[in-house]
């Protein structure tokens, strides 16, 4: 229905405006295929997949669908129809900070605790996750919930090595025993009953294919419990899982995570260790004398940051939104590069994740992708209208009303023939002027009466035939 408000044509909720007519909306999951006339309706077409149109609508195209891209944080909670877009909610370990009704349209990964603080609210879908630092006499990674006290190392009779910090544990060490001519003696005894059981163990049998290791006991008098601090290993002998060989052959106790060796053990004292410098780390127990590199993550390489280095744990790279993993190490990614671009004329057949690049598709004939998102099918003009414009993989058919294209036809060919028909008579009279002046032609000086009277006759005879005309 069309209604007039002085010179401003104003349509209906449900209607459209299109060429100074009110054409009624198609309906939501479509979209106009052909305005309407004065003789029939709006003529509507259903949404292709990957499009929908969430509302009534005079536009000639769907929407194309939301797409959650897992590099920007995001996963599909509600996939896409033809009356609805997507709704994406966040990944697992990301919170939502930008959304719309239901939907979240960005997200960004949980905060990570620093080294001395603990997890005081964990992150959620909605909120970041929240830390707070650690009291005097506790310490935490930053993956704890709660900082856990330092070991009191005079309760299990040992001394300290290194004070505990908010970051790391106190370091504990066995005690010194000061009684040396008791160990000597302790030691010397020992080794010469050992020697005498090795010398019998080897007549015995010809080949020891099994390892053997033997462990000098050391006590602290009578009624206290030897510990070992050294071990021996003869020829055919190996060290035990939680010990190293030293290069003067014992077998001395690993260093533990997150330290290293500074002195091998002797008979008199245990594996000195000493804790990973800043920007180093060691995560297994070990017999090396130094820690390893922090692993950088380069923003050239497409990656960031996860979790930072510790004196345990190396840093963990992720691969930055936009990019996916070339190269692997593990599961640690050491190399990333940015998602393929689809061009105009393409669609994206499979999105890009942090593990495959985008696959682009050319366009099928008869579609259009003037963004490189989605393919749209080529509007088909109806029988009352006519293609003004044929369509590529970039751009869409247009169609023009047959009736109107007409009339413009008509009225161009209409002013041409007027053109040329008045070109066509000027022509004529200015030939029949000259005709007439022809024919009056004066023979003597005493004839002008009779050429005046001839040339008024000719100026009469074409006033007439102009009017005439």
């Amino acid at each position: 229905m069309t209604v007039f408000s002085g010179h401003t044509l104003t349509c209906h909720q449900a209607e459209y405006l299109i060429e100074n007519e009110c054409c009624p909306m198609c309906l939501p999951g479509s979209r106009v295929k052909t305005d309407c006339t004065e003789f029939r309706s709006t003529s509507c077409l259903s949404c292709l997949e990957g499009t929908y149109m969430n509302q009534p609508t005079g536009l000639k195209y769907c929407l194309a669908c939301t797409n959650c891209d897992q590099g920007s944080g995001l996963k599909t909670k509600k996939s896409c129809t033809s009356t609805s877009d997507t709704i994406c909610e966040p990944l697992e370990g990301f919170y939502c900070v930008e959304s719309s009704d239901n939907d979240c349209n960005a997200a960004r990964q949980h905060r990570r605790c620093e080294t001395g603080q603990y997890i005081s609210k964990n992150g959620t879908s909605s909120s970041d996750t929240e830390c707070s630092d650690c009291s005097d006499g506790t310490f935490s990674d930053g993956s704890f919930t709660s900082c856990r006290p330092h070991t009191q190392c005079d309760r299990e009779n040992l001394h300290m090595v290194k004070a505990g910090t908010a970051s790391t544990d106190a370091e504990c060490g066995v005690q010194p025993d000061t009684n040396e001519s008791q160990l000597t003696s302790i030691i010397t005894g020992t080794v010469i009953v050992l020697i005498a059981l090795f010398h019998l163990e080897a007549n015995r049998r010809e080949r020891r294919s099994s390892c053997h290791s033997c462990a000098l006991p050391v006590g602290g008098g009578s009624g206290q419990r030897g510990r070992v601090v050294a071990v021996f290993v003869f020829p055919g002998s190996c060290c035990q899982s939680n010990e190293y060989t030293a290069r003067d052959g014992q077998c001395c106790p690993r260093c533990l995570e997150g330290t290293v060796v500074l002195r091998d053990c002797k008979a008199e004292s245990g594996t000195q260790c000493v804790p990973c410098e800043e920007g180093t780390y060691m995560n297994r127990p070990n017999g090396l004398k130094s820690c390893f590199p922090c692993t950088s993550c380069d923003p050239g390489d497409g990656l960031f940051k996860r979790y930072n280095c510790t004196v345990k744990v190396d840093t963990v790279c992720d691969v930055s939104p936009g990019y996916f993993c070339k190269s692997w190490e593990e599961t640690i990614c050491i190399f990333a590069d940015k998602h393929t671009v689809c061009k105009p004329g393409q669609r994206i057949k499979e999105p890009g994740t942090e593990r495959s690049d985008a696959v682009c598709e050319d366009c099928q004939p008869g579609f259009f992708s003037p963004h490189g998102v989605n393919c749209t099918a080529w509007t088909v003009c109806s029988d009352t209208e006519i293609n003004v414009r044929a369509g590529d993989a970039q751009t869409d058919v247009v169609c023009r009303d047959a009736s109107r294209h007409h009339y413009f036809l008509v009225f161009g060919i209409s002013c041409s023939l007027v053109t040329l028909c008045g070109v066509t008579i000027k022509g004529w009279i200015s030939k029949k002027t000259k005709h007439s002046h022809s024919g009056c032609e004066l023979q003597t000086a005493d004839k002008q009466i009779t050429a005046l009277g001839c040339s008024k006759k000719v100026m009469l005879d074409t006033r007439d035939e102009a009017a005439a005309l």
